[in-house]
């Protein structure tokens, strides 16, 4: 039993700083203050004026996935950088013109809070 415990724990951890990246279509029209769950407060990416950034820490059944929605109102599409406190990693993210992007920077916290940083560049 305490074998199987460590490989679970050394299986967790090797995922628990990957990055996953989800468009939303489907929810794309909707404006971030809009038919959402999430905890703290909308912000802007740092570099450009119209990518909204939401964090969020979901409860899972090993502990809270950190997710950062990127909101665009932009004409054209967008690549940013998003980070946290928690994964200073970054990973580059494509954000389409008039679509929300979520980007799970941790799975499995046991903390709840973190904070994203995000720095974006509109490409033509």
């Amino acid at each position: 039993m305490t074998a199987l415990c460590i490989l679970l724990a050394g299986i967790g951890f090797a995922w628990a700083r990957s990055f996953v990246v989800t468009p939303l279509a489907a929810e794309a029209a909707v404006p971030p203050s809009v038919g959402f769950s999430v905890a703290g407060r909308a912000d802007r990416a740092t570099g450009v004026a119209c990518i909204a950034i939401r964090a969020q820490a979901r409860y899972g059944a090993l502990g809270y996935d950190h997710v950062v929605a990127l909101y665009s109102s932009c004409g054209v599409r967008a690549l940013c950088r998003v980070s946290t406190n928690v994964n200073p990693t970054p990973a580059d993210v494509e954000v389409p013109p008039g679509k929300r992007v979520e980007v799970i920077t941790f799975r499995g916290s046991p903390a709840r809070t973190f904070t994203p940083n995000v720095e974006c560049r509109l490409v033509s």
